[in-house]
């Protein structure tokens, strides 16, 4: 699929898959292909694998391909699939977008590069450099708070004037003066993807239409309900609609990403798998909370 028809299929709700791992830590490819399976039929317009949802960090790099392989195999081309880069160097980098190009993904989702705090120009250079050893569709990842760096609008600009395979940026940043400013420079031309649960609605109403979340792997036709509701004028019942899920996204991300959503889809039969080192269990407080919440959506 070339870049322009990848351009096409990146909006919507796409759900940043969970990895659903065996007790010894490797990806549970019948659990994976059944939870893709189960997304579809709700409607969900494509995958992110391997971002932070998915556990990037603590997966070798095979079984990182095998979650794509996986993904993509189940998805039968119905939903795109992005497959998430989160390597800290230009190398690695380089080496898991070929190995996930290879796997079928439709596009990368690349973090902008961290630990060392690059510059913007620096910034810039990574991903001239990725788009031109790889050679397919790219997004953005942007998440200063988890990073520490944070790709500025105006350098998302330039990389699209620069390169025309950077086709998108997901943007997890709860700064909303800096996503107006990524709309009024970037909107008409990129994909936009809010990554921020809680603040999707309000940034969908600045420009910002698509969405690529975590909570949807537990309440995929919530979010679809939301979507759909915006997408047809209907604000106030969407704004109601996400607020009355505060508690219930409040209590999934109380503790570090997916630990609570994990547990909470295991609850209710879904194929969540187990977590990976370091990420522990949830404390019996936040199983409480997050119980509740979803016992007053009568999921469980």
């Amino acid at each position: 699929m070339d870049t322009a028809a990848v351009g096409t299929k990146l909006k919507g709700i796409m759900t940043a898959l969970v990895t659903p791992l065996d007790k010894n830590g490797n990806v549970d490819e019948t659990k994976l292909r059944d939870l893709v399976s189960r997304q579809i039929k709700a409607g969900i317009h494509g995958f992110l694998v391997l971002g932070g949802t998915g556990e990037y960090c603590a997966l070798s790099r095979a079984e990182r391909v095998r979650a794509v392989e996986s993904t993509v195999n189940e998805s039968k081309g119905r939903v795109v699939v992005i497959a998430g880069v989160l390597d800290p160097g230009i190398g690695d980098s380089i080496e898991s977008g070929l190995a996930f190009k290879k796997a079928g993904a439709d596009a990368l989702l690349t973090l902008v590069p961290y630990y060392v705090h690059p510059t913007q120009e620096g910034i810039h250079d990574f991903f001239m450099r990725v788009c031109d050893a790889i050679n397919m569709p790219i997004m953005i990842y942007n998440i200063p708070y988890r990073t520490m760096v944070n790709c500025l609008p105006e350098t998302v600009e330039r990389l699209v004037d620069d390169d025309k395979r950077i086709v998108g940026i997901k943007q997890c940043n709860t700064n909303l003066a800096e996503s107006i400013d990524l709309v009024r420079r970037a909107g008409d031309r990129i994909a936009l993807f809010s990554g921020e649960d809680f603040l999707f609605p309000s940034q969908f109403m600045i420009g910002m239409k698509n969405a690529m979340i975590a909570s949807t792997n537990l309440i995929p036709d919530l979010w679809m309900d939301i979507y759909d509701k915006l997408v047809s004028g209907k604000y106030e019942e969407a704004f109601k609609l996400h607020k009355e899920l505060y508690p219930l996204i409040k209590a999934i991300y109380a503790e570090t990403n997916p630990g609570p959503m994990k547990w909470g889809m295991n609850k209710i039969g879904l194929p969540g798998g187990e977590l990976s080192i370091p990420l522990v269990e949830p404390s019996a407080a936040t199983k409480e909370n997050l119980l509740a919440a979803m016992k007053n959506w009568k999921l469980v």
